[in-house]
């Protein structure tokens, strides 16, 4: 057991979990809960995270999601994925590209097809390059129809979700890191915010830590709370050291009766929302009155905006 201090931070850190919920820029939380009866709409939820890693376009989300509409008609649970369909899918978003004039960098070298350059083929989704083969990554249509095959479903949500309440959270894990373009981080957030929205909490779980996304505010977290001298890139520069930290954030939340999924939701919204430097990390977690210091400061910030856009109302 932790000592009474640590066990205050992660109470706090939880409870920022409420206002935190899942991530929606595009979608309510109806469209959140629709997804595990709807395929399409359980698609459009997977898009939201799919395209979150490093040094993809922001606007690709919001193309992703046109395009689907564009291509895919009749997406029901039903639906067969043809090769036609990878083909009108990855057009479709092509044209967005040019669209939105979004163009590949100029300082590297470019072989294939000039329409493609800027949408970075082998970590894009839609793209489908030939049979989904061992140890090859797939285009996500490539996956639901592997996963319409082998359970009958074409829906990636209600999927995860049965195998999350299951306990088998390493198969829907992997599954997802034979997506092209899906790394752990994407995986791990993605299924966080399944198990979230479906209630599913740590019960001695196998392998509950994949459900813990690590970043750098997870990791200046956990720096803050267990005392650790390392810089955070340090603390997080291996897949080891980010296991390891994982199965500590699992271990110390449930010893002293926290979610798990929540302690990381609020810890990540707490960092990069309302401290937005480790520094002010630091002083909110070690002094209640610097906290809400700065939860006063992000709320008026917010007014501040929410009044200004009103005026376009």
């Amino acid at each position: 057991m932790k000592t009474l201090k640590d066990k205050l931070i992660l109470d706090k850190l939880t409870f920022l979990a409420n206002i935190h919920r899942v991530p929606a820029t595009i979608f309510t939380d109806e469209d959140s809960m629709k997804q595990f009866k709807c395929p399409e709409s359980a698609l459009k939820f997977f898009l939201k995270y799919a395209f979150e890693r490093s040094g993809s376009a922001p606007a690709f989300k919001y193309m992703a999601k046109e395009a689907l509409e564009k291509a895919i008609d009749n997406f029901n649970e039903n639906r067969d994925f043809k090769e036609k369909d990878f083909k009108n899918l990855w057009k479709e978003f092509r044209k967005l590209k040019e669209k939105n004039n979004l163009i590949g960098s100029s300082n590297k070298k470019y072989d294939g097809d000039e329409k493609d350059k800027g949408l970075n083929r082998e970590r894009n989704l839609f793209y489908n390059k030939g049979i989904c083969e061992k140890n090859r990554k797939c285009s996500v249509l490539q996956i639901l129809q592997i996963l319409k095959k082998e359970a009958s479903t074409n829906n990636l949500s209600s999927w995860c979700s049965s195998k999350l309440e299951n306990n088998e959270i390493k198969i829907a894990y992997n599954k997802l890191l034979k997506i092209r373009g899906i790394g752990p981080k994407i995986a791990s957030l993605y299924l966080r915010d399944i198990a979230y929205l479906k209630g599913i909490r740590y019960d001695k779980q196998n392998d509950f830590s994949l459900l813990m996304p690590i970043d750098t505010w997870i990791a200046q977290a956990y720096k803050i709370i267990f005392n650790k001298k390392e810089s955070t890139t340090e603390l997080i520069k291996l897949e080891k050291d980010r296991k390891r930290i994982q199965d500590e954030i699992v271990k110390i939340c449930c010893d002293n009766d926290i979610c798990p999924i929540e302690f990381n939701k609020g810890a990540w919204y707490f960092g990069s929302k309302i401290a937005k430097t480790y520094d002010r990390f630091q002083m909110a977690l070690e002094d209640d009155s610097k906290a809400n210091e700065f939860i006063r400061e992000a709320f008026t910030l917010l007014e501040k905006e929410k009044s200004a856009l009103s005026k376009f109302l």
